[in-house]
C-alpha cells in the first residue's frame, strides 16, 4: 500500500503556523468544505474499529503542511483504539498517524482522497479549534483547484450567500498512482 510507506519515516511535525492567530474563524476568512470522512488504524483489518463522521467541516489550510485531525474530535472509544500497541509503529513524539479516506463535496465534483494525516492535541492547533485541517501533504497537493472568494463572485454578480466563504473549483486530481484526472 502506498500510502502505508508515506506513514514512515516521520518527519518532524511543524506547526501550521508559526505564530498565533486571533482572528476568530467567524471572521469568514476560511474556506469550509464538507466531507464524509472515514478514520481507520493505518495497518487495520476490515473488522477494526473506525471512526466516521458525515458532513463533517474541514477547513481548507493551504499553509498547513499536512491534514491533522485533533484529539479531542475522536471517540473516546476510538482514542482508546489508538493507545493500542499495534498502532505504535506509526507514532511519534507529535501524535499518532491514521488513515483518513475523505468524500469531499468541492463546488463542482465531489472527490474521494485517501491519506495519512496525524492525531494531535488540540493545542497545537490555531485556536486550539477541534476539528480537520485538510492540509497540503497527500491532500491540497494532489489538486489543481481554483478559489474564488465570496466578494469576487458578488463582483461578476452571482448572488452568493453571506455564510459561504466562495467556491472552491476543482479542475484536475492526481491520484497515487501518478494519473491525472479532468473535471
Amino acid at each position: 500500500m502506498r500510502l502505508r510507506e508515506e506513514a514512515m519515516p516521520f518527519m518532524p511535525f511543524r506547526q501550521p503556523y508559526h505564530l498565533t492567530l486571533h482572528a476568530s474563524i467567524t471572521e469568514k476568512t476560511l474556506p469550509v468544505v464538507k466531507a464524509k470522512v472515514i478514520v481507520s488504524g493505518i495497518d487495520g483489518a476490515n473488522d477494526d474499529l473506525t471512526e466516521e463522521f458525515d458532513q463533517i467541516d474541514m477547513i481548507w489550510d493551504t499553509g498547513a503542511p499536512q491534514t491533522i485531525i485533533t484529539e479531542d474530535l475522536l471517540s473516546d472509544k476510538f482514542r482508546r483504539f489508538l493507545q493500542d500497541p499495534m498502532h505504535d509503529p506509526y507514532r511519534s513524539q507529535d501524535g499518532v498517524r491514521v488513515l483518513l479516506d475523505a468524500s469531499i463535496g468541492l463546488s463542482n465534483v465531489p472527490i474521494q482522497i485517501e491519506a495519512i494525516v496525524l492525531v494531535v492535541p488540540k493545542r497545537v492547533v490555531p485556536n486550539e479549534r477541534i476539528g480537520i485541517l485538510f492540509g497540503q501533504k497527500q491532500c491540497i497537493d494532489h489538486l489543481s483547484y481554483r478559489s474564488i472568494p465570496h466578494r469576487i463572485l458578488n463582483a461578476k454578480g452571482e448572488n452568493i450567500d453571506e455564510g459561504l466563504w466562495g467556491d472552491i473549483v476543482l479542475d484536475e486530481l492526481v491520484d497515487d498512482y501518478g494519473n491525472i484526472h479532468h473535471f
